[in-house]
């Protein structure tokens, strides 16, 4: 599960946008094609079309990754080798967080204005 957010026209800053949805032609059918949200900043209330919402990689599960990577690599560290395969946990993660946000990124939907 990606994080996904918009940019707010008025102010420029990004606020998050709950959304399980991991594309944005599942987004569109969850929420529909234009969305009514606020910003978390200026409270300014918009309508954002589902092409304006983005994905990045999620922090909170990047670092479950880099812990239980830290976990595993103390707890096999009397193995040797497999110590280090246990180290590559977090990259491994992080690589499937990148991959989703930018499979997200990559698709739009067509505008029917």
């Amino acid at each position: 599960m990606t994080s996904k957010y918009f940019t707010c026209p008025k102010c420029h800053e990004n606020t998050p946008f709950k959304s399980m949805a991991t594309d944005r032609v599942e987004l569109e059918r969850d929420k529909g094609e234009k969305l009514r949200v606020a910003c978390d900043h200026c409270y300014e209330q918009m309508t954002v079309h589902v092409n304006d919402i983005k994905a990045a990689p999620n922090k909170v599960i990047a670092g479950i990754g880099v812990a239980a990577g830290v976990a595993a690599t103390a707890a096999l560290w009397h193995l040797g080798f497999v110590a280090w395969i246990a180290g590559a946990l977090p990259v491994i993660i992080y690589g499937a967080q990148r991959k989703a946000a930018d499979t997200f990124n990559s698709y739009s939907i067509r505008r029917s204005e």
